[in-house]
């Protein structure tokens, strides 16, 4: 389960510089000159598709962790003693 966490935690980080990527070609800062206006607003959609791609990879991860948890919470009876009590 903590290895799971492990991998997605990084790749949900990295996923948001996708975000940070949009905010730095809409600033409008001098580095873009060199590209012409469509250019630039194309980019835009790239990046936001991007992060949406990474989004759905991380919550890959995010959902795996899930069943080894729940084969722990079967295996230690714990959901039978609620039942029980």
């Amino acid at each position: 389960m903590f290895i799971l966490v492990l991998v997605a935690a990084p790749i949900a980080m990295l996923n948001e510089l996708n975000h940070v990527a949009v905010l730095l070609v809409l600033s409008g800062s001098d580095f873009l000159t060199t590209f012409s206006l469509d250019q630039v607003q194309v980019t835009v959609p790239l990046f936001l598709n991007l992060h949406e791609h990474g989004v759905f990879i991380a919550q890959i991860f995010w959902g795996l962790w899930l069943f080894p948890m729940g084969y722990l919470i079967f295996k230690s009876n714990f959901l039978q003693k609620l039942w029980v009590s």
